[in-house]
């Protein structure tokens, strides 16, 4: 079926994770996966000491069809689901534990500037996780991240999801910060736990 639609390209620059004062079990490497979009990525591991210095960069891509305007874009982006997980891998069989996660919807992570007018466009995007059983510690973990997007308006045939020539660009970009200090008590979690598995959007 013909018609128009816009091809969403999101770039998301993992910085680090910070947590000051706060010891991570030393018996397995961590890593952050992201899902969103339809599609479930996950960052490089690293050694279990804050601040988690990752430096990756997680690509999305998805084409939202019959729309016709931003507006209706903007919609979708409210009912997409961003969601991150803070992970380790414990002990010799490598069973994976869920320290923290995230979660809002694509909207608010994207234009967060929208939501909060006294804050200046391009401020840092901090996203602040919630603990789960296993993490040791009272305060919470924040992912410190960049985000850049790319929207596409395209005309054409959406049964091969392609794109045409004919399209508009809109691009926007934030950078990703640094913040808050505080101390917390050293937990190890070698308690045996389920495995926990990630299912794709």
């Amino acid at each position: 079926m013909a018609g128009k639609g816009f091809l969403v390209r999101v770039r998301l620059d993992l910085h680090a994770i910070t947590c000051p004062g706060v010891w991570l079990c030393p018996s397995g490497k961590v890593a952050l996966r992201i899902t969103s979009l339809g599609s479930t990525l996950e960052s490089h591991r690293v050694s279990p000491i804050f601040p988690l210095l990752f430096h990756n960069e997680f690509h999305f891509e998805k084409t939202f069809t019959r729309l016709a305007a931003l507006t209706e874009l903007q919609q979708h982006f409210e009912r997409e689901i961003v969601r991150a997980e803070l992970i380790q891998w414990l002990g010799p069989c490598n069973r994976v534990v869920v320290l923290a996660t995230f979660e809002t919807d694509l909207a608010d992570l994207l234009y967060p500037v929208s939501r909060c007018k006294r804050l200046p466009p391009g401020v840092d995007v901090d996203l602040l996780m919630d603990p789960m059983k296993p993490f040791p510690g009272i305060i919470a973990p924040k992912i410190e991240i960049s985000t850049r997007t790319v929207i596409e308006e395209v005309l054409g045939c959406w049964s091969d999801e392609t794109r045409n020539a004919d399209s508009k660009t809109i691009d926007h970009e934030r950078r990703g910060p640094a913040r808050t200090v505080i101390r917390q008590r050293r937990v190890c979690h070698n308690r045996k736990q389920p495995r926990t598995e990630i299912s794709e959007a």
